[in-house]
């Protein structure tokens, strides 16, 4: 929820800290707009087990892969733009405390979710940045062990076309 400049966010993540043994969860999604006349849209809610495997205290890098062309003629060079979708994409460099999680079970969470789309938010606590949350898939990961209490992740994530 919320916005930002004007620009309403298009992913959202609401950790839910506690549920019952055996409850059913229910989650209710209530959507406005800042302009009546316009309908809000929803086009996925996913719920599911959240794992954290890091911080990103630097070395995020969002960007978009665009799928969109430009064509030049070769007589006059006027361009025509063919506009299509792009995706988001991320690079993070995540610092792991092994005192809170050992890098074997960060690599094991991470094969788990190979070859599937997952969403990703590369925000720390009280952060709260739109283009470092993606809804995708990673690309690559790589790990570095510098010391027994000092691990290195680079994660590579591709979200779908938007």
């Amino acid at each position: 929820g919320g916005s930002a400049y004007g620009l309403n966010y298009r992913y959202a993540n609401i950790p839910i800290t506690t549920v019952a043994q055996g409850a059913a969860l229910t989650v209710e999604v209530t959507l406005t707009r800042d302009v009546s006349t316009i309908a809000p849209l929803l086009a996925i809610v996913g719920a599911g087990r959240a794992f954290g495997v890091g911080d990103t205290e630097w070395g995020v890098s969002p960007s978009i892969l665009s799928f969109s062309r430009r064509e030049r003629d070769p007589n006059f060079g006027t361009v025509t733009f063919v506009k299509r979708g792009f995706a988001k994409s991320l690079r993070a460099t995540c610092y792991v405390d092994t005192s809170l999680r050992l890098g074997d079970e960060v690599q094991q969470i991470l094969q788990q979710g190979d070859g599937m789309t997952l969403f990703y938010d590369f925000n720390n606590d009280g952060a709260d940045y739109e283009r470092l949350r993606i809804f995708g898939f990673y690309t690559k990961f790589d790990m570095q062990i510098l010391a027994a209490s000092y691990e290195l992740l680079t994660l590579d994530v591709e979200g779908l076309v938007e």
